[in-house]
């Protein structure tokens, strides 16, 4: 009866370990289920900054093609009025009583 009354108390305390085991891993099963939510949550805010950004980024090289553009026609014109005034001094120059260079 002894070794009857040892095997059931090896029985229980199995059982008890096996329980303390499974609390564990249904605790740790409830972490990992909250970080995999969290990460779920992290990844569309990083995705949505990602879109963001490409947006963002998008525009600011429209804004520095027009601002490149709007350059250019700048220059053109102040090259056009430069050579306009440099021909207007030498017809001034060319003209009877003109003063010379």
């Amino acid at each position: 009866q002894a070794m009857a009354s040892l095997a059931e108390e090896r029985s229980r305390n199995f059982a008890k370990q096996l329980e303390l085991q499974e609390a564990s891993i249904s605790q740790r099963t409830s972490q990992l289920s909250a970080v995999k939510s969290e990460l779920a949550a992290r990844t569309d805010e990083l995705h949505r900054v990602d879109s963001h950004a490409a947006a963002t980024a998008e525009t600011l090289r429209t804004q520095v093609n027009m601002a490149e553009a709007k350059c250019r026609d700048l220059i053109e014109r102040l090259a056009k009025t430069e050579e306009e005034r440099r021909r207007e001094v030498e017809a001034l120059a060319a003209a009877p009583g003109g003063k010379k260079k």
